[in-house]
């Protein structure tokens, strides 16, 4: 092998090592925004389930308040699948 070639494989063995610390962290940023999404929807789903059944009962804060959560949840879960491309 020439010298070239051993400084293009140290290149490539060097961007390869850093690619792979990104993709570990960037799993590691995923778990964690993935955890913070799943407490905010079970938050979510018990105060659905503890509301009345009729969704016409319920207040226009209780409404707004779950609105805001569920937006959350999007832009969390839309984050997550951004990480993955």
């Amino acid at each position: 092998m020439t010298v070239i070639n051993k400084e293009m494989v140290e290149s490539m063995k060097q961007t390869r090592d850093e690619l792979k610390l990104k993709t570990h962290l960037m799993k590691m940023d995923a778990q964690d925004e993935w955890e913070k999404m799943e407490h905010k929807y079970t938050k979510l789903k018990s105060n659905m389930e503890s509301a009345s059944e009729s969704f016409s009962e319920m207040s226009e804060k209780f409404v707004e308040a779950n609105k805001l959560a569920l937006g959350e949840l999007k832009t969390g879960y839309d984050n997550i699948v951004s990480s993955f491309k």
